[in-house]
């Protein structure tokens, strides 16, 4: 995908979801390529979000003991393994979902533009933060409009690439994709837990 097609798609995907979602399906990019590109995205949004977390002075409160402590500020490798790895979960739950729904879509289809949405998100949080950093005033409302702006392209981007061929099929999808995410991290998180425990007691 060369620069002049990237730039003029950046904007569409702002302007238009839907349109800049059939158009990336029709690029037909190769797989392997997409998980690329997920991949880099994945740890250039951790980095660069680790970049300012230590760039910006860290409150003396509790607040700041956690962020101090919080994977992507003390690990910030660590902390993009898990992004790619909640990004992928992310992939295999929506589609899943979505052929519940009666979507007719593939997993290359979800992933995307899962990763395309990742990649214009992280242009449009670094510009949010530039922007915040200059006139703080704008920040809350940058952020709504972006959270926003997120959760309708997510909705649509599920649509076209499932053709569900309704919104309110595809905001489903998302509501019980989110639910079934937040069960299965909490399942392999206890799960871990209490295997450390069990090895913690055999010692």
């Amino acid at each position: 995908m060369t620069d002049m097609r990237l730039k003029p798609l950046v904007g569409l995907s702002i302007r238009d979801p839907r349109l800049a979602g059939e158009t990336i399906l029709t690029m037909q990019v190769p797989e392997h390529i997409l998980w690329q590109g997920l991949t880099l995205v994945s740890v250039l949004s951790t980095l660069i979000v680790s970049g300012m977390m230590r760039l910006t002075p860290i409150p003396d409160n509790e607040f700041g003991l956690i962020l101090i402590q919080s994977p992507i500020y003390s690990t910030p490798l660590l902390a993009a393994v898990m992004q790619w790895g909640q990004s992928v979960l992310s992939i295999y739950v929506v589609h899943w979902i979505a052929r519940i729904f009666g979507g007719t879509g593939t997993r290359a289809n979800v992933l995307a533009l899962v990763a395309w949405l990742h990649f214009v998100s992280l242009i449009l949080v670094v510009i949010l933060v530039l922007v915040g950093s200059i006139i703080p005033m704008l920040s809350a409302f940058g952020l709504l409009m972006f959270l926003g702006w997120w959760l309708w392209s997510f909705a649509t981007f599920v649509d076209v690439a499932h053709a569900l061929q309704s919104m309110f099929k595809a905001a489903g999808v998302l509501v019980v994709s989110f639910v079934g995410f937040l069960f299965g991290v909490s399942f392999v998180v206890g799960l871990l837990g209490g295997l450390i425990s069990g090895i913690a007691g055999v010692r």
